[in-house]
């Protein structure tokens, strides 16, 4: 079975950058959500950013799991629930779940499409403990430790 892995990043930037990523990848929660999920305001809707096309979702699950692996680096766990808050100094932080590894095409299209945010990510497996850190800047993802090659 695939590591159950946590995905946290941190994005620095202005407020207007943050919230122009905001509205681009995150669905805001209902009052009635974030009551049931009180360490949430948003949900990182990380499978719009390289989406599935629709011929592929209709083939079957195993079909859908190698696509998921090859366009995103990992696969899906359930639905996109989201932990989300804003830091001390303005930071927004966000986790959420992958299987198998950190969604690093995703981060890459992330950082290049928002080269104005820095972006950290730490991605951790378990029960494995593998580890991936990187940082987002300028429009290019930097490796600084991946225990996973």
């Amino acid at each position: 079975m695939a590591d159950y892995i946590l995905n946290h990043v941190i994005v620095e930037g202005t407020q207007k950058r943050i919230d122009e990523l905001l509205a681009a990848h995150f669905r805001e929660l209902s009052d009635n959500e974030q009551q049931r999920r009180p360490f949430a305001r948003y949900d990182f809707l990380w499978r719009g950013i390289i989406p599935m096309p629709p011929s592929i979702s209709a083939l079957g699950e195993e079909t859908i799991s190698q696509w998921e692996a090859d366009n995103w680096g990992c696969n899906v766990v359930g639905n996109e629930e989201t932990e989300t808050n804003f830091g001390n100094r303005g930071t927004f932080n966000f986790r959420f779940p992958t299987l198998g590894a950190e969604p690093r095409p995703v981060y890459t299209e992330l950082v290049n499409r928002f080269p104005r945010l820095k972006f950290n990510f730490a991605s951790i497996s378990m029960p494995n403990f593998c580890l991936f850190i990187g940082t987002g800047i300028d429009g290019k993802l930097l490796c600084v430790d991946d225990d996973y090659d």
